[in-house]
Formats: C-alpha cells, sequence, structure tokens
C-alpha cells in the first residue's frame, strides 16, 4: 500500500492539553487506520503504526491540526531504540513512551538521545515500578490517569515521583472537581473532558452577562420573526450591531463589496445564515470561560454542518451548525441542557438531538462527539468514509482557528 492511500485511511484527531489556568498549551493526537486489516503486509505492527503516524503528519501537516501549539503522540519502541530516523522537530513534538514498552537498555539509551537532542519525553499511562526508575531519570513529564481515583490515591502516586525531576499531567479529568483536586495535589497540565461540563454550583445566580446572552438567543430563535423583526432584536445592541457588520464585512465572507447594514445582511445572506452568526457572536460574549470551549463549540458546529452535508441534510443545514454550537451551551451557562433549553423556542430536531441525540441530527451530533474522543470504532459503522471524516474535521478546525482568530480582533 502506498503513502498516499495509508494516509487516506487515517482518522487523525486532537484532545487539548491545559495548564493550570485552562489555557491550552498543547494538543495530544489522535490517529487510528480506517481498518487494521489494511496493514496486514507489515510483518511489525509497531512500525506499522508508526508509518501511519508519520505518513499523517507528513501528508496532513502538523500545522493543519495543532497551529502553532506543541503535539504529543506516541512513539513506538523502534523509534525509541533508534532503529528508524525520526523526521520531527524537536521545537513542536512531545515524544509519549507508551505504558506497555519495557525499558531495557536499548530503549533507556534511545530516550538519553533523544532527550540530549532536546526532545521533551512523557511517560503515558503511568504505573510507578522500580523498574521504570531509569526512564524517570531522563522524562520530563509523567501523565497520570485520574478518572476515578481518591485524592489519597494520587497522592500516592505523586509521593513515589516526588524524587525525579518531572512535571506532573493529570489524564481523564472528567469533572471540574477532578480539577481543581488535582490542581491542590500540584498537577502542571490537564487532559480531559472537564471543560465541556458544567460546572453547576446550587443557589449561585447566573451572572449578567450570561443573563444577557441568554435572553438575546431566546428572542433570535423565534421561528416567526421576520426580517424587520430580526433586524430590530440586533440593531438595539449598538456592540451587536458594530460587530456583526465587522464579520459580515472580513474576509471570512469574501462578499467583495461592503454591507452598511443590518438589513442589507439579511437580504444578501439571509436571515438563517445571520441568525447562525449572531448566535456565535453572543456566545462569544461570555469571557468568563476559557477560549478553547468556544473553539470546541465552533469545531462542532462546522463539523456538524458539513456531515450533515455528506447525509444529505444540506438544506437544513443551519439546524445542524446550531446543535454543533449549542453542545457547550450547558458549560458555557453553567446550567443543566434541559434548563437552558425550555428558555429557548429552538425546534424539536434541534432540541431533541441536544438533550437526547435522537434523530438525524442527534446522530450527526453523536458523530462529531465520537470522533472529539477518538472512538473510531464507531465511525466506521457510519456509512460515512474515513477520509471524509478526517477532512470534515480538519476543515472545521482551520475554520474554528480563523473564526476564533476574527472573533478575537472585533475585542480589541
Amino acid at each position: 500500500m502506498g503513502n498516499d492511500e495509508i494516509a487516506n485511511n487515517i482518522f487523525v484527531g486532537r484532545q487539548p492539553i491545559f495548564d493550570r489556568k485552562q489555557e491550552v498549551v498543547a494538543y495530544e493526537l489522535l490517529y487510528r487506520a480506517g481498518n487494521d486489516n489494511n496493514f496486514a503486509e507489515f510483518p511489525d505492527g509497531d512500525r506499522a503504526t508508526t508509518e501511519v503516524i508519520i505518513n499523517s503528519v507528513l501528508d496532513i501537516g502538523l500545522d493543519s491540526i495543532v497551529g502553532s501549539h506543541p503535539a504529543y503522540f506516541n512513539l513506538t519502541g523502534s523509534f525509541i531504540r533508534g532503529d528508524h530516523p525520526l523526521p520531527l522537530d524537536n521545537r513542536q513534538v512531545v515524544l509519549e513512551i507508551l505504558e506497555d514498552i519495557e525499558p531495557d537498555e536499548n530503549v533507556v539509551e534511545g530516550m538519553r538521545k533523544l532527550a540530549e537532542n532536546q526532545f521533551i519525553i512523557a511517560l503515558d499511562d503511568f504505573v510507578y515500578s522500580d523498574k521504570f526508575i531509569p526512564l524517570l531519570e531522563i522524562a520530563h513529564i509523567v501523565k497520570l490517569e485520574v478518572m476515578g481515583k481518591s485524592e489519597a490515591e494520587l497522592s500516592e502516586k505523586i509521593s513515589q515521583l516526588k524524587p525525579f525531576e518531572v512535571k506532573l499531567l493529570a489524564e481523564k479529568v472528567e469533572t471540574h472537581e477532578e480539577f481543581e483536586m488535582c490542581k491542590a495535589l500540584g498537577f502542571e497540565y490537564f487532559q480531559g473532558y472537564f471543560l465541556c461540563k458544567p460546572h453547576i454550583i446550587e443557589g449561585r445566580s447566573m451572572p449578567a452577562n450570561r443573563l444577557v446572552v441568554l435572553s438575546l438567543l431566546a428572542k433570535l430563535q423565534d421561528p416567526n420573526a421576520d426580517i424587520e423583526e430580526l433586524e430590530q432584536l440586533i440593531v438595539q445592541d449598538v456592540s451587536l450591531t458594530y460587530r456583526l457588520l465587522r464579520f459580515i464585512n472580513s474576509a471570512a465572507f469574501a462578499l467583495g463589496k461592503e454591507v452598511e447594514s443590518v438589513h442589507r445582511a439579511l437580504i444578501l445572506i439571509g436571515t438563517n445564515t445571520i441568525k447562525k452568526w449572531v448566535n456565535l457572536l453572543l456566545l462569544a460574549r461570555i469571557d468568563d470561560k476559557p477560549r478553547e470551549l468556544m473553539r470546541t463549540a465552533l469545531i462542532r458546529g462546522r463539523m456538524c454542518e458539513l456531515l450533515a452535508d455528506l447525509h444529505g441534510h444540506s438544506r437544513d443545514r443551519d439546524h445542524y451548525f446550531t446543535c454543533g454550537l449549542f453542545s457547550v451551551l450547558d458549560a458555557l451557562m453553567d446550567r443543566p441542557m434541559n434548563e437552558l433549553l425550555a428558555e429557548l423556542p429552538l425546534n424539536s430536531e434541534v432540541k431533541e438531538a441536544l438533550l437526547e441525540n435522537k434523530g438525524e441530527a442527534g446522530k450527526v451530533l453523536t458523530e462529531v462527539l465520537d470522533y472529539e474522543k477518538g472512538a473510531w470504532q464507531e465511525l466506521l459503522e457510519s456509512g460515512i468514509s474515513v477520509r471524509d471524516f478526517r477532512d470534515c474535521y480538519l476543515q472545521a478546525v482551520l475554520w474554528a482557528d480563523e473564526s476564533m482568530g476574527s472573533l478575537q480582533s472585533m475585542k480589541k
């Protein structure tokens, strides 16, 4: 099988890695061949997997997946030992040593050479044993899985690592409570889905800026609103009007002539499209949440839209975008999704998708979430090709990054 064919059959995704301020400091690459049988011709499964990674990076381009951030990805035994050259830039990768690699003399020497060549090395899914001491003396980062672990259990694991000069990365952080616990225990980096979960505290009122956003979102979703009503709703908010017109006149739309009024925008671009962009601008107003949460919303919205086209639902693609965008609404507002949707006059298909993952929109949203989590087996049963999934994802990432840049420039 040629390199191009290998690369076309690779799922490639990313999961963010955060610092203590919930800012993204890197992404871990997720990957898998679309069909394991594709690589039966390789006598060495270890080498086959690595060729998948290297080909995906060279074919797609690392900057297309992670931008300027470092990329974490698994390094197999043959590359650690130096059996094959490593065509990677030490300034933009973190090499993860898998937990099942035996720390023999050749592996230890290979790791030492990688460290001498200025590569950052992380030990993945680490469980302490004396045999790993030579690796701990070389590694820079140790990843500990925290899901389901008590504070006492984690404290014991951390105490075993104190003699070594390593930074700690908490894996599978699923809740804000786990995040806060890991911060208190001294972890410096965090990976997991806690960011996309609401942080609900009983008795706490919603901040004023979120109440305003929710009120405007509710009015905007009225299916019976005509152009004049939408125009009046938007123009009564001077800041929103300004940002909308700036956004519409940006390179993202490439209209060729300046749009000077909301009324003109509604006629030229259409009410559904304007609603979509106003939704985005309103959610971007919530500035006490990490930027990566908004980026996740944009990626989900755009990928839902692109997959809707592939499933033959182009006519309702705006509804699919809304499903993806609003899938983090509970995390943005820190309120349960069912309470929020009770206040928004969304159509039943969108509500059903967001609450129960039902219907065609729910099916597409589930595919997006599966891709995000690296649940590749479920995606293989969807009827959409590996290449199409991957291309939709990469397009969504690129679009979200560009949109985030535009949104940030409007705040200046």
